[in-house]
Order: structure tokens, then sequence, then C-alpha cells
């Protein structure tokens, strides 16, 4: 509401500027006709109605700017939170766990090569006890490089589990993890919320991207590399333990 009220005053000052401009002009072109000797006032009154012309045409442009960035960051998040996964034997959207909805869950998108992804997500099994007490959630991508370009592709348990027949694989013991849906969606969204991390170091897509989204489903943080868990866990449980607020983090 206070963008559209400072346009509107910008708006206002740039027609007033601009009609005063066309005015203190005229009166300029027509003092020596009028007999008016003492033209400093005339020349004030000139430029600052000429010079506020720019000035406020740059403060709309950013108000214009700003609202732009504001109206593809809330598209982008309608976009992310429609993404579904399958998690604890349902299918869910990211929208969902979200705090107040039921499930509330710290999402943890993980995207790497299948190497990191599989050592990443055998560390998350080990911490799996912990991060479901703290409301964290991994959701992993296999990042697939082609020259200069990139795909992300959905993982099985088996394959990022390496196969090994003495992890279990109970519904309990998978709470920590959930595994996208619907992959084009997946990889249009996700490729969006990448793209100025990827352009600023090309090599993290040989070293994995973080994104981590808060309870309150807003974009938390975007990290190169993938996550240390334990990290992650203290940080939770230290907040906890001074009071502090964890609903929104």
């Amino acid at each position: 509401p206070f963008r559209k009220i400072r346009l509107f005053v910008y708006f206002s000052l740039l027609i007033a500027s601009s009609i005063g401009s066309l005015f203190s002009i005229t009166s300029f072109l027509t003092a020596d006709s009028k007999g008016i000797i003492d033209k400093s006032e005339l020349i004030n009154n000139l430029l600052i109605n000429v010079l506020s012309v720019p000035v406020l045409s740059l403060f709309i442009r950013k108000e214009l700017i700003n609202q732009r960035v504001l109206l593809d960051r809330i598209q982008r998040g309608g976009r992310l939170s429609g993404l579904k996964i399958q998690y604890n034997g349902s299918i869910v959207k990211l929208i969902d766990l979200r705090r107040n909805r039921g499930i509330e869950k710290r999402v943890v998108i993980v995207a790497a090569p299948i190497d990191l992804l599989q050592s990443s997500t055998l560390s998350a099994y080990n911490q799996r006890n912990s991060l479901v007490a703290n409301d964290l959630i991994i959701i992993p991508l296999v990042i697939k490089t082609n020259d200069n370009s990139y795909d992300l592709s959905i993982p099985s348990i088996d394959s990022l589990l390496n196969n090994n027949e003495n992890i279990e694989q109970s519904s309990e013991d998978l709470k920590f993890i959930g595994l996208p849906i619907g992959l084009s969606n997946w990889n249009d969204v996700i490729k969006g919320e990448l793209g100025n991390a990827i352009k600023q170091q090309p090599e993290a897509l040989n070293k994995g991207i973080t994104l981590i989204i808060k309870k309150n489903g807003k974009v938390g943080s975007r990290r190169f590399g993938v996550p240390i868990w334990e990290i992650l866990v203290e940080d939770v449980e230290d907040r906890k333990q001074l009071g502090l607020d964890v609903t929104n983090l």
C-alpha cells in the first residue's frame, strides 16, 4: 500500500514539475517584453522545476523496478510452494509443510551430483532422529551436466542409500526425506531459483547447491555445497535453548 501512495505522490509531483517547467520557460522567454530586469527568481524557479523532472522520474523508475522484483519473488514463491513430494507414504505440496498446516517442516532441497548426494543422504540418515526432532526434511535432486547445461533428476531411495542392505528403510526411518514428484515442474522452478547462484559460480554444479525453505514458506538461504547436517541441527537446537523464535526458522 505504501508503494502505491509513493507512486501517486511522485507522479503528481512529476506532473506539477512538468507544468511548472513549461510556465517557467515561458515566463523566462517573455521576461524582456514584460520589462522584467531581475530574472534571478525566474531562473531559480526554472532550475527547480526542470531538475525535479529527472529526479522524480528516477524515483518512479526505482519504485517500479522494486515492484517488479517483489511480484517476481511472489510468483517464484507460489511456484515453489506448489511443488509436490512423496513424504511418509503421502503426496504433499511444499505449501503443506508450512507452519500451522499440520506437518510443519524446514525444507532442505539439495541438488548435487549423485556421489555427493549419496554421501549427504547417508550422513542425513545417521542424523535422522535429530533431523526429525527438529522438523528438518531433505529433498534430494541429482544434477546431471550436459556440456554447458544441466538437468535435474529424481533419485530413488535405494540409489541414495547406495543399495546398502544393512540400512533400514521403514517409513519411520525415512521420515527425514521426501522425494520430488513431477520432474518437469521441479526442473523449471528449481533452475529458476538456482540461476543467479550458478551464474556467480558455475562450478557449483559439481559441488552441489542447497536451498533452505523456512517454516513460513520463505527461502531462508541458498548455499553452495551440500549441507553439514550437524550444523543445521545445532542451529535449531541452540535457538530453542536460548528461547529464540524457531516457528519461522
